[in-house]
């Protein structure tokens, strides 16, 4: 799922800041028939890609990091309220996995 990765990061190095961002990116990313399996898939089953698409939306956009733009997004998104980051990296890479299926749909 991530052959086309190396390149197409080295030409974009900047991390993704919003879950539409990296759901762009994701676009560009992921092939033709790689969009047509997650498209197909039911919506319940996205947790299957935690371990494939999850792990690597979570290294390659830098969720990891404590100064990711994107995780602080995603943060205040899902917990206004919060004056810490209380989101995981496995939540936010759910998320844009989760958006991007509903882009595919439609």
């Amino acid at each position: 799922m991530t052959k086309n990765w190396p390149t197409f990061l080295q030409n974009n190095s900047r991390h993704p800041e919003t879950v539409a961002e990296a759901v762009d990116r994701l676009m560009v990313l992921l092939s033709g028939e790689e969009k047509l399996a997650i498209a197909l898939m039911p919506e319940e089953d996205l947790i299957d890609l935690r371990f494939t698409l999850g792990m690597a939306i979570r290294n390659a956009f830098g969720l990891h990091s404590e100064e990711s733009k994107l995780l602080d997004s995603c943060n205040q998104t899902l917990h206004p309220e919060a004056l810490y980051n209380s989101v995981h990296p496995d939540d936010v890479s759910g998320v844009i996995i989760g958006e991007l299926w509903r882009r595919l749909q439609g």
